[in-house]
């Protein structure tokens, strides 16, 4: 029984892979692929997936190594322990967490099972995508690596991409499973139209036909019903405003926050609108509060931080005691030499204060 081994099904190293995501596709073409293809051509139990697309998800995540990853859609754990098999054969800590509604009753069993050196890289969740976002949300969460195979609606499958569209590192990775579904082939088509800086690693979109459009949809691998999406390099800022939320802390207020441009970056000038929203530990204890203020500043260096101070800290009057703070910074760019977005090379720091 394979669930009771715990070994590196290939054997293979991987590093080449890991800077270079245009290189994913060409995973079906390595030594180690037969092997891992043939190690899962029956296991796990209760898998969907064709064994190549499973070969594929361990060969994934044993090349992008990822520290934290994300799967909507648990079902019965079966690409889950995939991706934890490849997750300890890479020997880094790296950490899955995977959420489903439909799982609570069973999952956990399943993971019970599995060795004890496999379940310390699965934290499961039973919630909806929408409540996970919430919760996980509260954490700051920055993505390695998301894989969707939840909801396949439209509504569904767009829903989560924008979400963790927005956790993703930059030059991070989202794959969506089932690309053959309508929902999920154009989710991933107007996600990348409204987000330019993102791009499909597979050309998956080029041969698309209007004209026949079940015809031409297909994945980023051949015979992999993936779509592979890639985050920019950098976090980019343009006239269509960017939001970045901070969870949660005690402190009273916000007195500022920095900016890292990077050297491509253009010059003009920040707007930000900072919102600052404190909850009550306790229902009983009161109402929410919200407070909102506005900044603009003009943004001329490239290559190194840039702190941006407000005139006046910005700060509640509820006790800190009984408490806590959100932050949400939204961001719009006004260019003011060629047209070029301000580019970071990190997420914006926020200065809080009490």
């Amino acid at each position: 029984m394979h669930s009771l081994e715990l070994e590196d099904v290939t054997g293979e190293v991987l590093t080449d892979f890991a800077d270079d995501a245009a290189r994913l596709p060409e995973l079906v073409e390595t030594p180690g692929f037969a092997a891992a293809e043939a190690y899962f051509s029956d296991y796990p139990e209760r898998v969907l997936a064709s064994p190549r697309v499973r070969a594929f998800m361990y060969q994934l995540v044993r090349a992008w190594r990822p520290r934290l990853m994300v799967e909507i859609g648990t079902y019965f754990a079966g690409t889950t322990e995939i991706a934890a098999r490849a997750l300890w054969a890479n020997g880094d800590g790296g950490r899955l967490v995977t959420t489903d509604p439909y799982g609570g009753h069973r999952v956990p069993g399943i993971l019970a099972a599995w060795p004890e050196a496999l379940q310390e890289h699965v934290v499961f969740t039973d919630k909806t995508s929408m409540d996970f976002y919430i919760e996980f949300g509260q954490h700051n969460p920055l993505l390695d690596l998301s894989f969707i195979d939840g909801n396949h609606a439209y509504e569904f499958a767009f829903y989560d991409l924008i979400t963790l569209g927005r956790w993703t590192r930059p030059g991070g990775l989202v794959v969506l499973d089932d690309c053959d579904q309508p929902g999920v082939f154009w989710a991933a088509k107007h996600f990348l139209e409204l987000n330019p800086g993102w791009r499909e690693i597979g050309g998956a979109f080029d041969s698309f036909d209007p004209a026949r459009p079940f015809e031409t949809m297909r994945s980023s691998v051949p015979g992999v019903g993936y779509l592979i999406l890639q985050a920019p390099e950098c976090f980019e800022i343009t006239a269509t405003p960017v939001s970045f939320t901070y969870s949660r802390f005690r402190q009273r207020g916000i007195s500022g926050f920095r900016v890292h441009p990077t050297a491509g970056s253009g010059m003009g000038e920040l707007h930000a609108k900072i919102f600052l929203r404190s909850f009550p530990d306790d229902e009983s204890q009161g109402k929410p509060q919200q407070l909102v203020t506005t900044y603009s500043a003009p943004i001329a260096s490239a290559g190194w931080e840039e702190t941006v101070t407000l005139a006046e800290p910005f700060r509640t009057d509820l006790d800190t005691w009984t408490t806590t703070r959100e932050a949400e910074l939204a961001f719009a760019w006004y260019p003011t030499t060629d047209g070029a977005p301000l580019t970071l090379a990190q997420r914006p720091e926020l200065i809080v204060t009490d």
